[in-house]
């Protein structure tokens, strides 16, 4: 009876033991490790790499949840030249154009799909993006998402197939 005992706790133990590391989450990405392995928005996170590190850092030392919608490499290259070459000599374009991708709290898909349309805040001016999403399409400002949210260190972030641009800019930018 007691050996019995012993091996029916055991196997308890032991299935236990599995659900445990089944329910463990996942850990984290970091910027560096999720751009390596989606090389496709390496554009958009070198910039940001080169011009928002204060921004990055302080990110990061409160811990503060954010999501990311960032353009696909393709989107950058589409840009005309006169606005890719504004972006690389104002650095405060730039920095604002990129913030402006970035909105405080990590949105997850299901989330997005539950409020369905709505304004979200992002880091640029507190400046709104208009998010709609639907089980199969989500938008930002009429741009497509077209990668679902992945997750990292610091949030989600989101693959469209654009540059946002914050309104009180897009004459300076694109005038």
């Amino acid at each position: 009876m007691r050996a019995r005992f012993i091996t029916a706790a055991s196997y308890l133990l032991l299935i236990l033991g599995a659900f445990a590391l089944l329910a463990r989450p996942l850990q984290a990405q970091t910027v560096s490790e999720f751009v390596a392995e989606h090389p496709d928005v390496s554009t958009f996170f070198t910039l940001a790499n080169a011009t928002l590190l204060r921004e990055a850092e302080t990110l990061s030392t409160s811990r503060t949840l954010v999501t990311v919608f960032a353009p696909d490499n393709t989107a950058f290259r589409r840009l005309p030249a006169r606005v890719t070459r504004k972006l690389h000599q104002n650095h405060t374009l730039l920095n604002d154009v990129l913030l402006y991708h970035v909105t405080l709290g990590n949105l997850t898909k299901p989330e997005l799909i539950v409020r369905r349309r709505f304004r979200a805040h992002t880091l640029y001016d507190n400046q709104t993006i208009l998010i709609r999403a639907s089980s199969r399409v989500i938008t930002v400002n009429g741009l497509r998402v077209v990668k679902p949210g992945f997750p990292f260190d610091l949030g989600t972030v989101y693959t469209i197939d654009g540059v946002l641009v914050p309104p009180s800019l897009t004459r300076e930018i694109l005038g």
